[in-house]
């Protein structure tokens, strides 16, 4: 039966392009510690729009993919998850 990675990016807000406030990836599988989180800092040669299209370029090319988008609240805020197989 194939297992599954996930994780997830919070601390954003989605409009016409990303905000971020505090945003993290938090990821949990059974290969890792149960529970890794990483915090996102803006590049020092990129604006802060960049910080989430970064984050979700580089999950992607370790494998994960886009599984759900989750909004909260009235602001805009959302919840991006991913998943990715376990050898």
């Amino acid at each position: 039966m194939q297992k599954w990675g996930y994780c997830y990016i919070s601390g954003i807000k989605a409009g016409l392009h990303f905000e971020t406030s505090y945003p993290r990836i938090v990821s949990f599988d059974s290969t890792e510690p149960h529970v890794k989180v990483e915090e996102l800092r803006k590049k020092p040669d990129h604006e802060e729009v960049f910080v989430v299209a970064d984050a979700i370029a580089r999950l992607g090319e370790e494998g994960w993919e886009m599984v759900s988008v989750a909004a909260h609240g009235d602001y805009g805020n959302v919840t991006l998850f991913f998943k990715r197989p376990l050898p």
